[in-house]
This record gives C-alpha cells, sequence and structure tokens, in this order.
C-alpha cells in the first residue's frame, strides 16, 4: 500500500462505500436518506459547475482572427514539435532581422 497513491486510493474508498451503499439498498435499508427534489437540484448545479468551469478554461474562439491565431499556434507547436523530434530549426514564414530563410 505504500506505492498507492492518493487518488487511487481515495477511488477505492469511494467504490467501496458505493459497494455498500448499494449492498444495504438492496436488502431493504436506506443508509443515505434523499429527497427526489434535493437530488435534482444538486445534479443540475453540479451540472452547471462542470459546465461553466470547462468552457471558461477551454479557448472559445469566436472572431475570425482569433481562428486565424489559432490556427498560427497549432501549426507554430507542430513545427516547433517537429523541430524538437528531427533536429532541425523550423521554417518561418517571414525572415527574422532581415536574414533569409534556406
Amino acid at each position: 500500500m505504500k506505492n498507492v497513491d492518493a487518488g487511487t486510493l481515495t477511488r477505492i474508498i469511494v467504490l467501496m462505500l458505493a459497494l455498500i451503499n448499494q449492498g444495504l439498498a438492496l436488502s431493504g435499508f436506506n443508509p443515505i436518506p434523499v429527497d427526489e427534489d434535493a437530488l435534482y437540484q444538486f445534479i443540475s448545479m453540479t451540472f452547471m459547475g462542470v459546465a461553466s468551469v470547462w468552457a471558461w478554461w477551454k479557448n472559445n474562439p469566436v472572431t475570425k482572427e482569433a481562428k486565424w491565431a489559432d490556427e498560427k499556434k497549432d501549426k507554430y507547436k507542430a513545427e516547433k514539435k517537429m523541430a524538437k523530434a528531427s533536429g532541425y530549426a523550423p521554417v518561418t514564414e517571414e525572415p527574422v532581422d532581415g536574414l533569409k530563410n534556406k
């Protein structure tokens, strides 16, 4: 158990609690009394929170300029990745400081 990280241990504990809860529910006990309206409110708020954080976190280009900038960024990242893998410097579209591209 020393080599188990905190995320794995948390998932195992939550799974065990869910299995115990399901077993008790199948045998007729109600270990977690839940009002349906409260459950609906919780699920709705959780969905809204997750959707809000996801939309805020992701890049959402709306204008033509933002989409163009994303394309340039993606091209730059691909060239940088290729340069790192091959050992060659990326080719720029415009000369830098008056130097000519080869």
